[in-house]
């Protein structure tokens, strides 16, 4: 199995993890039950858990099934997202699970999503729109020793909406200290994605 860009998966990703996203693939269609994980890569997920402390503050673009966990790990996340009504969903999912330690930001445009808050940040997740401008704002947002995780970053093209990913690969590259990719399997889905965590 190969991602977007025609790079395949590892053999050891593929035993390890293959068997993880057909259970979860088979468990959503079946019955619509969900992981609580982020819809990335299961061993970025095993690496971020190990990165992740309880002191650190997050921020993510594009809220989803990743701002629970995270927010079970770190100190507080600011989560923004484009969607009033996914936004409005996420906060009732987490008044009934009793976390408070997140933010949920709504930005109708491109300048408040991108720049959502001051920061600084320990850990950035790309994973919405605009994802060049993202990146961007993340390195000013970033403290120093930071990390970023940009998921999907093997996608050919998106919408206009969701930014040029070679743009945002290139910049985080340029003055990241290490930059690892995960080419590996999704929780509920069967094919291979990949995701690059920069650390600076």
């Amino acid at each position: 199995m190969r991602n977007a860009r025609d790079i395949p998966v590892s053999l050891g990703r593929l035993v390890r993890n293959g068997p993880r996203a057909l259970g979860s693939f088979l468990r959503f269609k079946l019955t619509g039950g969900r992981p609580r994980l982020p819809w990335i890569s299961y061993d970025a997920i095993r690496t971020l858990d190990g990165l992740l402390k309880p002191d650190m503050t997050v921020l993510e673009y594009g809220s989803g099934m990743s701002t629970l966990w995270l927010a079970e790990r770190v100190r507080s996340v600011v989560s923004v997202d484009d969607s009033a009504e996914w936004i409005a969903y996420q906060r009732e999912g987490m008044q009934r699970r009793g976390i408070s330690n997140v933010t949920l930001v709504h930005a109708a445009d491109k300048a408040t999503y991108s720049r959502p808050a001051e920061g600084p940040f320990d850990f950035i997740l790309i994973d919405g729109r605009y994802r060049d401008e993202c990146a961007r704002q993340a390195l000013r947002l970033l403290k120093p020793g930071g990390a970023i995780y940009l998921d999907n970053s093997d996608v050919v093209r998106f919408s206009d909406l969701d930014g040029n990913l070679d743009d945002a690969r290139e910049l985080l590259a340029r003055d990241a200290g290490s930059v690892e990719a995960f080419v590996d399997f999704v929780p509920t889905v069967l094919f291979v994605s990949t995701g690059h965590l920069y650390q600076f």
